[in-house]
């Protein structure tokens, strides 16, 4: 498999974030309700896998976030994001030491995300959105024993 490096993964979260961002704002933050289903579905596969299935765990991450990306109907937004679906599949296998831990924090951190986009509330759908990718960003930084002054970018990256 491919290396990734730090600033390549956080490139890949950089513009990730921020097109699922753009595309609760788009919706106002009303995600649909065949949108929500689907990821609760996605959500409860995620929710008991073990450590010989961990390759299935960031099919299942992509194809969650996907779904915020898709319900836009917007084609080139969801071929610019899916673009970037090897590097999140890349940096887990590559930038992960321990898969159980990964595999046990994915669960709930997807469910507050899947909690925030059932209220419908933009801001809120977005702050959950944020705090997610930063804090991959913050965990990638620490096991590569970084901090943000060791790197050439701004933490403060996200559109408002």
């Amino acid at each position: 498999m491919k290396e990734i490096t730090f600033e390549e993964s956080f490139e890949i979260y950089l513009m990730r974030a921020n097109y699922e961002i753009m595309a609760v704002r788009l919706l106002g933050g009303k995600i649909p309700e065949e949108t929500l289903q689907e990821m609760e579905k996605i959500l409860e596969r995620m929710k008991n896998l073990d450590v010989d299935e961990y390759d299935q765990l960031f099919s299942y991450d992509n194809k969650f976030h996907s779904c915020l990306i898709r319900m836009t109907g917007m084609k080139s937004l969801y071929k610019a994001w899916k673009s970037l679906n090897y590097g999140n599949i890349v940096t887990g296998y590559n930038l992960a030491s321990d898969k159980k831990a990964v595999i046990t924090r994915q669960y709930p951190i997807h469910k507050e995300l899947l909690e925030a986009c059932k209220s419908r509330k933009k801001e809120e759908i977005c702050r959950v959105l944020s705090d997610h990718y930063m804090s991959t960003i913050h965990r990638l930084l620490k096991e590569q024993g970084m901090t943000e002054a060791d790197t050439k970018f701004s933490l403060d990256f996200l559109i408002s």
